[in-house]
């Protein structure tokens, strides 16, 4: 489900992006818990639409709940919120002494406009701390 913010959050400021490494992260109270890489978005053959947004990431643990998705249409205005889908592990084979490599999905609505980029939190109306743009945007 799809839900406009009006009051939730702002595009970060390129100030207040937190990176560790060549990784963005996701936080919440403070730990992070995401660590995002990139995102691209996958498109409809016809109208070249964005219907996807996927992120290729790490987290810190197997049994995260999957995040919010901030889908940002147009910069200078609130974004859309949506609850990603339940992660896809990738080459997950259990162990607990590394980070696990994962694929976030966020559903895109035939309603949205454009989409610029995407930014991603474990609460669904909080301050966000990272922003990814697509490479073909």
């Amino acid at each position: 489900m799809l839900e406009k913010t009006s009051h939730c959050t702002h595009l970060p400021f390129v100030t207040s992006l937190h990176w560790d490494s060549v990784w963005q992260l996701a936080t919440a109270s403070g730990a992070s818990r995401y660590r995002l890489y990139s995102a691209s978005c996958d498109r409809e053959q016809r109208s070249q639409r964005c219907k996807l947004i996927r992120i290729l990431a790490m987290a810190e643990s197997s049994d995260l709940p999957p995040p919010y998705c901030y889908i940002w249409g147009d910069v200078s205005a609130n974004p859309v919120v949506v609850k990603a889908e339940k992660p896809a592990f990738i080459d997950y084979q259990g162990a607990d002494n590394r980070l696990v490599p994962l694929l976030l999905t966020c559903p895109v609505t035939s309603s949205m406009g454009p989409v610029a980029g995407v930014s991603i939190s474990l609460e669904s109306c909080s301050s966000v701390t990272n922003f990814l743009q697509f490479a073909d945007h």
